[in-house]
């Protein structure tokens, strides 16, 4: 069954999805400018639309996913000030 999740950080909201599949669930936050995907998603699309969006793996549920690091990012992303390594939850103001 489909997870759907809000929750506050650092009073900003942000959405928790996760979607079971048969060997590894497809999940993600959303925020309000951008989102963090697991490794099922398409970082290459997230660029060519323009999107703020980090990558990880290794994930399935919400707290994993914000204790990975960032593994692929859009350049917009990069732009905002996020890098490769850097935690979820330590970028998570910036999405």
């Amino acid at each position: 069954m489909m997870e759907f999740q809000s929750f506050e950080r650092d009073g900003k909201s942000f959405e928790f999805i996760r979607i079971p599949f048969e060997k590894a669930p497809l999940v993600m936050i959303r925020g309000k400018v951008g989102f963090v995907m697991c490794g099922y998603l398409n970082i290459e699309t997230a660029e060519k639309l323009g999107d703020l969006a980090v990558r990880v793996t290794g994930v399935n549920d919400l707290k994993s996913l914000l204790d990975a690091k960032v593994a692929q990012l859009t350049s917009r992303a990069r732009s905002s000030g996020i890098k490769e390594g850097d935690t979820v939850s330590s970028i998570l103001h910036l999405i």
